[in-house]
């Protein structure tokens, strides 16, 4: 490879995370763009998705502390509690997925990239219903976050989206507080995912990433 594609890809890589950092810092889905332009340029899936999961985690502590003001408790249940919720859940995900091949997890993408974009077109219909046909209790609220945690420590695309989704169908439709919770839910993820994924000591069958 030349210097001259070396910089192009370096630009590309720049300008994508800055889009990406943006997205999520506002709305969620930057991975949607980061993480494709890293498969484009020809590394593996498994490592993309944890380059991704380490590049975009600036933007959503960035993100956290905008809106730090707006944070708060969900349903009742204390945002500290959510937080550790959310750093279990993104340390079992990314432990799944330094023991997950790249042939397993490129079968793995379009179906996690189905569920992230059903849940997000349909997912304020789906808490209508859902609200009007039983009780969601503090449990399953609680529960619902440990496996997003889960799901934002493996993979990360539209986790973000994923969330503001899920929480709408609990009942929480305070934009602002979304989005604040949002952003120090996700970070939360991508940071414990960030640690586990840099470790230079990996346990017998882990991968080694970089």
């Amino acid at each position: 490879m030349s210097d001259c594609e070396t910089m192009d890809i370096g630009i590309l890589l720049f300008l994508s995370g800055i889009l990406a950092g943006a997205m999520n810092a506002v709305a969620g889905g930057g991975s949607f763009v980061s993480f494709p332009v890293l498969l484009s340029v020809g590394i593996s899936p498994v490592t993309a998705n944890a380059s991704n999961t380490v590049a975009l985690l600036p933007g959503s502590l960035a993100g956290a502390w905008q809106y730090r003001e707006y944070a708060g408790n969900l349903q009742g249940i204390s945002l500290t509690k959510m937080i550790l919720l959310t750093l279990g859940g993104g340390g079992v995900g990314a432990l799944l997925l330094l023991y997950t091949t790249a042939s397993q997890f490129t079968k793995f993408i379009p179906w996690l990239l189905l569920v992230s974009s059903l849940t997000f077109a349909f997912g304020k219909q789906l808490g209508h219903y859902i609200r009007k046909t039983r009780q969601i209790s503090r449990t399953t609220v609680m529960t619902g976050q440990f496996i997003l945690g889960i799901y934002g420590g493996y993979f990360g695309g539209a986790v973000g989206i994923m969330m503001m989704a899920v929480w709408n169908i609990f009942g929480m439709t305070d934009i602002k507080q979304i989005n604040a919770n949002k952003n120090l839910l996700v970070a939360a993820a991508n940071a414990v995912a960030a640690v586990l994924f840099s470790l230079p000591v990996k346990l017998p069958g882990m991968k080694q990433l970089y």
